[in-house]
């Protein structure tokens, strides 16, 4: 079959493996055309069931069309169906069909925990990128805290009070409050433990970070931009 039907038929087992795959919390998944993915299903004779006889039927098919399921931002389209309208693939075969086939609208996603005991996983293909920004001399202040030295930040130092620190992270709609602020803290190398995190509302761009040792450095903003 391998010679007959070229790369496509030697990673069918990966591929199954990537079909099957339970959804792990951080792992990358795309979204493919089930059009397609059948099609290519028809070509090699694949099937999820590896205990299925396998029979090879149909043209090649052309690269991975995703437009009819994926707008021009590379998001899914609004009520687009698992199973019916795409197949979620784990990257690892993915790839491979890919760097074969090549891909019209790429649709990236990424498995988020849905929280509690036992939790649930699933793919959020619905990612922002956010980038978070805090005064370098706050962060500053906050590492000497946490090795145990003294620092005193000269905020009267304008050079100092305009130096940012910032960071780029993806943010799922599925997150908790405390999972932004680990995830924030996380990207501007700040101890979780040592800040607290205020949300205005939920579509805020803006967040607060204020010191344990509040009296010392007061409150300072942290710049919440959605690019």
């Amino acid at each position: 079959m391998a010679e007959a039907f070229g790369l496509s038929a030697d990673i069918v087992p990966t591929i199954r493996e990537a079909l099957n795959r339970g959804i792990v919390e951080g792992e990358t998944w795309y979204a493919v055309a089930a059009d397609w993915f059948d099609a290519w299903s028809r070509h090699v004779g694949f099937s999820k069931d590896p205990n299925e006889p396998a029979v090879a039927e149909g043209p090649k098919p052309g690269e991975i069309d995703n437009t009819r399921i994926a707008s021009e931002d590379l998001k899914l389209k609004e009520g687009v169906v698992e199973g019916k309208d795409y197949v979620l693939l784990h990257e690892s075969g993915y790839k491979l069909l890919r760097d074969e086939f090549t891909t019209r609208r790429e649709v990236k996603g990424v498995g988020q925990s849905l929280g509690g005991k036992n939790a649930q996983c699933v793919v959020d293909f619905q990612l922002r990128k956010v980038t978070v920004t805090v005064p370098k001399y706050f962060q500053q202040y906050q590492k000497s805290q946490n090795e145990g030295r003294d620092y005193v930040p000269q905020v009267d130092d304008e050079d100092l009070k305009e130096s940012k620190v910032a960071a780029t992270i993806s943010m799922s709609r599925y997150w908790s409050t405390e999972k932004l602020q680990s995830e924030c803290c996380k990207a501007i190398e700040m101890e979780k433990d040592s800040v607290r995190l205020i949300l205005e509302d939920e579509t805020s761009k803006e967040m607060f970070l204020s010191s344990a040792a509040g009296e010392n450095v007061g409150e300072t903003l942290l710049d919440f931009s959605f690019n």
